[in-house]
């Protein structure tokens, strides 16, 4: 007996590498949020969960995966924080976290955050970052978020999609399971949209959700057919077929914005970052730091979070795009200026491996793989249009000009040149000035302006986002077209809304002449503007708090923080009192249905 307990002992000695790698334990936290959704939005978030949980189940033995449910009633952020530290982790092991419910995005403040309540009910948040780093506190081999933030329900619309049925436990993991998961060290990042759309929730599944196991069971095959697989490879997958998916249940747009795509965003996944920090393109222009990764060229250069990356290399970087290809692109020696506390300073970084070529036109899927610097998403959101297919096509389209009726020539909605002595040069208008709206109808492409200016009487009003500036100007002015008894002379007013939250908006019997200009603020704490005398928004400014919730102009906000809003002065009021997060109650101008949001404001 003690001759066959040695063999035994030094058998295992021998082969305890083996042993070790078997013994990984992939640890699956489920959440799905039903508190947010009712009827057959609740089945779908249901059947969401059933979906990541039986690919798991069909791709790793019993033994080594543990899987983790959050009570869907009880939702809150001190139970997915204590689930996943109850986790019993080896160093060697994985964890997977996968959520399925509300979240929004804060621009300002720590990025993506998930819409919950409190264990009081109360409306609450918790931001993806902090979930993140929870799950690295268990100091594992890789760490994995999954999320498909589901914000719009389509009762009408079925995705159609069955997992084949669980069969028995698999004795080893599958090949794809053990490359990207078993054998990958580090962080794996993705969520089911990138900033600015939404990300749409069908009667039996998600689209996000069903195209990752879709994804996931191709990349088994190639691995099966020995073909090497990486999590780039599922990023360029997940877009694909995301894309193949909404097109089969939106071909002509989906509400409540005629959205005509649903792009995965990637925050990071196992790879040698060059510079080591994630970004988040601003509302103001210019990207803001919201993760510097330890030991990476970006800390070591002293960047921090909440810094402000202005220039790479003496090239100004106004976006995620610009920045990662300004990383992936640089020398080894980087020069990066940034604002921190508005003081610009300037610093050396001695980027990781090699530059890559980047073309002079990027594709949507390498947009999805870029990454080296920080961020992946490399395709930010614009003003009132996410379909990137149309950004791309607006930005190579001929400008439109309408010679001197209005004075300016425009790509989108954005004025590239002005001619002398017309009504736009004499109301102050510059190149790189955009047209939100004009006599109230939105402006998001060169189209759109020609039909307003067709449409309007000689005194227009618009509404314009100055180049370089975080504060929407409301412009009344004449286009040189005949009126009765008044010859046709150029005569401009203007005044400046400033974008921090309670903006009111002159109510439709006031005159044209405007009040007195108010100091615009630098950051909109929620960015929209309401009728003076109603609770009807008129404006939204881009990538504030309120665009990235989907409020839209024509929108009534009903309820701030329980407090009903009558009028202007009702919701200056609610926002000033209000703390950091806030819940709306909305009535959707499309659907004419009353919501209920949760927002987090830039305070």
């Amino acid at each position: 007996m003690k001759i066959f307990l040695k063999g035994t002992l030094c058998l295992m000695l021998a082969l305890g590498m083996s042993l070790s790698l078997y013994a990984q334990t992939l640890h699956l936290v489920t959440v799905g949020d039903l508190r947010g959704f009712r009827g057959e939005a609740r089945q779908g978030i249901i059947r969401d969960i059933q979906n990541v949980t039986s690919m798991f189940q069909k791709s790793v033995p019993a033994h080594q995966l543990n899987l983790r449910n959050v009570d869907g009633e009880m939702t809150t952020p001190n139970a997915i924080a204590q689930t996943i530290r109850n986790l019993n982790t080896q160093p060697d092991d994985v964890i997977v976290f996968y959520y399925s419910g509300h979240a929004a995005n804060d621009s300002t403040n720590g990025g993506q955050f998930f819409q919950l309540r409190d264990e009081k009910g109360e409306a609450t948040s918790m931001k993806r970052v902090d979930v993140k780093y929870i799950m690295q506190e268990k100091d594992c081999r890789l760490v994995v978020l999954l999320t498909d933030c589901c914000n719009v329900f389509d009762e009408n619309a079925k995705m159609g999609f069955k997992l084949a049925p669980t069969r028995g436990s698999v004795k080893v993991p599958t090949p794809a399971i053990q490359e990207l998961f078993f054998n990958c060290k580090g962080v794996v990042d993705i969520t089911s949209s990138k900033v600015g759309q939404y990300s749409y929730a069908l009667k039996d599944g998600s689209i996000f959700t069903v195209a990752m196991v879709m994804s996931f069971e191709k990349m088994n095959n190639d691995a099966v057919n020995g073909v090497k697989i990486t999590w780039q490879d599922v990023a360029n997958d997940l877009t694909e077929k995301s894309s193949v998916l909404f097109k089969e249940k939106y071909p002509k747009g989906a509400p409540p914005q005629n959205q005509r795509s649903q792009v995965p965003h990637v925050y990071a996944y196992p790879g040698i970052p060059r510079l080591g920090i994630s970004v988040l393109t601003q509302s103001v222009g210019n990207v803001r730091i919201e993760e510097v990764v330890p030991g990476f060229p970006g800390e070591k250069a002293g960047l921090r979070v909440r810094d402000v990356i202005t220039f790479v290399n003496g090239q100004e970087v106004l976006d995620e795009r610009e920045y990662a290809i300004a990383i992936d692109s640089s020398p080894t020696k980087c020069t990066i200026t940034f604002k921190r506390n508005d003081q610009e300073m300037k610093v050396e970084a001695e980027l990781n491996g090699e530059p890559r070529e980047v073309p002079s036109t990027v594709s949507a899927a390498s947009r999805t793989g870029g990454g080296n610097g920080g961020s992946a998403s490399l395709d930010p959101s614009v003003y009132g249009n996410s379909n990137p297919q149309n950004q791309n096509t607006e930005a190579n389209a001929a400008p439109v000009n309408n010679g001197p009726i209005f004075g300016v020539s425009i790509q989108g909605n954005t004025i590239v040149n002005v001619l002398p002595n017309s009504p736009a040069s004499a109301a102050g208008l510059g190149i790189g000035d955009q047209i939100l709206q004009m006599n109230g109808q939105a402006i998001r492409t060169g189209a759109d302006f020609e039909r307003a200016v067709d449409a309007s009487p000689r005194a227009a009003t618009l509404m314009i986002l100055k180049k370089g500036d975080s504060s929407i100007t409301t412009m009344s002015l004449l286009l040189n077209k005949p009126a009765e008894g008044t010859p046709p002379t150029v005569q401009a007013t203007q005044t400046t809304q400033t974008t921090g939250g309670n903006q009111v908006a002159p109510p439709a019997t006031q005159p044209t002449t405007p009040p007195a200009p108010s100091t615009p603020s630098t950051v909109p704490v929620f960015g929209v503007s309401i009728q003076a005398d109603g609770n009807r928004v008129v404006a939204v400014i881009p990538n504030s708090p309120a665009a990235n919730i989907g409020i839209e102009v024509q929108d009534q906000i009903l309820q701030f923080n329980g407090a009903t809003i009558h009028n202007g002065s009702d919701f200056s009021r609610a926002v000033d009192a209000s703390g950091k997060n806030a819940q709306l109650v909305i009535r959707d101008h499309r659907t004419n249905k009353e919501e209920s949001i949760v927002v987090q404001l830039n305070k």
